[in-house]
């Protein structure tokens, strides 16, 4: 069960530890050209740098691909923090409130906390990959239909399902042979 206390009361993003310098660099240098993609949605550099750091934070604590995260959070949110979805699904990753109750601490306003919600987003999608073997058009299918309440064949699941995949695109990094 996951408790999202600790995660709550550090309003710092998480800093990235290395071991070796060129793992390092290579952080910098996506942290550098994520930033240059986030500038359309967020305007406030210290935002983009603390959203681009807790993104590679738990993205990788949840071993998802850092593209994914980022296409899914354009999808659901637009990067907004306080997004909130008609069913009530809140935050960056639009994530249901029922689930604080179930995997967390019970305060839904927690959602709204950067750090928090990414936590809980990256955990309900590795929790639906693991649960479809690894298929990720199942599994954030399922993160859409189960975060914004939407039953299974409803038309606004596709178009959120596909424009998370079209976002990933955009996201997507490669880092260059030096």
């Amino acid at each position: 069960m996951l408790d999202s206390t600790a995660t709550i009361q550090n309003t710092a993003p998480p800093v990235a530890a290395f071991t070796r310098t060129e793992d390092r660099l290579a952080y910098l240098r996506w942290l550098a050209e994520t930033d240059k993609k986030l500038v359309p949605f967020v305007q406030d550099a210290t935002m983009r740098k603390e959203i681009a750091q807790t993104i590679w934070y738990e993205a990788r604590r949840a071993s998802l691909d850092l593209g994914l995260v980022l296409g899914s959070t354009e999808a659901l949110s637009g990067f907004r923090k306080y997004a909130v979805a008609p069913n009530g699904a809140m935050g960056y990753m639009a994530v249901n409130p029922a689930w604080v109750s179930k995997i967390g601490n019970g305060d839904v306003s927690t959602l709204m906390h950067l750090q928090t919600n990414f936590r809980f987003g990256c955990v309900l999608l590795r929790h639906y990959l693991d649960e479809s073997k690894g298929n990720v058009y199942t599994a954030v299918t399922k993160y859409v239909e189960n975060n914004l309440g939407l039953a299974p064949g409803n038309p606004q699941v596709a178009a959120v399902v596909n424009n998370t995949f079209a976002a990933q695109a955009r996201w997507a990094y490669v880092e260059q042979a030096k």
